[in-house]
């Protein structure tokens, strides 16, 4: 079960449905921000959640390099 900020589990879900089945590669060139604005955008003031979500990514794929 996810506990924390409703928009960092938000954006996150968002990004692990995006990185389902694909590549390393794709991991790393994704791009979070327009991941969420195609899928409708965050208000200014919950814009961390993109921060947060980034940062756990990219330590998850020095971990696997």
């Amino acid at each position: 079960m996810a506990q924390g900020c409703s928009s960092v589990i938000a954006v996150a879900s968002l990004v692990m449905q995006y990185l389902e089945n694909k590549q390393i590669d794709d991991a790393r060139n994704m791009n979070i921000e327009q991941l969420v604005a195609a899928a409708g955008g965050l208000h200014r003031t919950r814009r961390h959640a993109i921060a947060m979500v980034g940062r756990a990514v990219n330590d998850a794929l020095r971990s696997v390099t």
